[in-house]
């Protein structure tokens, strides 16, 4: 579990997911909430950036699954990602 870890805070370094902020880890359950970063914020009055970012936690979560499933297949092991939304 600590290798797939890493690969999240791997994918969290790529340009693409720098609104992504890693907010809590306990146990097996990682957080992440998207923009709380000052200068990458959510704007209150401009839904285009809501749904970009929402697109981009989106896309964050697609690529945590393939990073999951090539774990799964090389360790031969069976780990599940659960995700949940709240806005």
């Amino acid at each position: 579990m600590i290798l797939f870890l890493l690969l999240v805070l791997q994918l969290l370094g790529e340009e693409r997911f720098k609104a992504i902020d890693k907010i809590k880890t306990v146990g097996s359950t990682y957080m992440a909430a998207v923009g709380l970063i000052p200068d990458l914020r959510i704007l209150d009055d401009d839904e285009t950036t809501a749904g970009f970012y929402l697109s981009t936690l989106v896309e964050f979560v697609f690529a945590m699954r393939e990073k999951l499933l090539n774990i799964n297949e090389n360790s031969y092991n069976n780990f599940m990602l659960r995700v949940g939304e709240c806005s």
